[in-house]
């Protein structure tokens, strides 16, 4: 877990930020699973941090989803379209 968080600051994947005053900030957590092979053997360890729902608050962080996730597939058709009508990247 350490190297994994020591990579995402090197690379500014995302910041450490204070606490706004009179902002209410959810809490978060991490949830592990064991990737298993069909086999049984371990394939590989994942984590995703997710946001405790007991600490949002309907109407005002309740709806809101965070997935900082994009597939290279998505870039590629974003960039040819781009390509395709010469709009400006």
């Amino acid at each position: 877990m350490g190297r994994e968080f020591d990579a995402l600051m090197e690379n500014d994947t995302w910041f450490l930020y204070q606490r706004l005053p009179g902002k209410h900030n959810v809490r978060n957590e991490y949830v592990y699973k064991v990737k298993r092979k069909l086999d049984g053997s371990v394939e590989c360890f994942k984590a995703r941090l997710i946001a405790k729902r007991y600490d949002q608050s309907s109407g005002i962080n309740f709806h809101e989803t965070f997935f900082l996730v994009i597939k290279l597939i998505t870039i590629i058709l974003v960039l040819t379209i781009t390509i395709h009508f010469h709009w400006p990247i």
